[in-house]
């Protein structure tokens, strides 16, 4: 038997719900987002093992303690390609038969260096600002 599909007598009345304004999230950090994805591949700092790097530069977050739909801060990641960043989550490649241990304090290494670079280029970048208006940065 063919069923013609239920007509509706009066149309659906607009919805007046409005969705709320979604708050940043804990740990967000666009300036080092920004930052990083200007950053190269970590490939190239690890003597070359990964043979041109292949695809963008992704951001990879160091997960440590988080669980399923979270993420690290952005300041726990590193620029890594979409080649390596596949390898680095799949613990495939370059890093395969790591422990977990060799992953965190290699990750650790990586992040506290980054974030140097990134603290040292913004305080540069903030004096070179304050010296060119013509305050004395402290």
């Amino acid at each position: 038997m063919k069923r013609s599909p239920i007509q509706r007598k009066t149309p659906l009345a607009g919805s007046k719900m409005r969705r709320k304004p979604t708050k940043p999230r804990k740990g967000a950090d666009p300036a080092y987002v920004t930052w990083l994805h200007g950053q190269e591949c970590i490939a190239l700092k690890l003597g070359g093992f990964h043979a041109g790097c292949t695809g963008r530069i992704e951001q990879s977050h160091a997960r440590d303690i988080t669980g399923m739909g979270r993420k690290e801060p952005d300041r726990n990641s590193v620029p890594m390609c979409t080649g390596l960043h596949r390898a680095w989550e799949q613990h495939s490649g370059y890093f395969t038969g790591w422990s977990k241990a060799e992953r965190r304090e290699f990750m650790a290494t990586l992040v506290m260096a980054y974030n140097a670079n990134f603290d040292a280029e913004t305080r540069a970048n903030v004096q070179a600002g304050a010296l060119a208006g013509g305050v004395l940065a402290p």
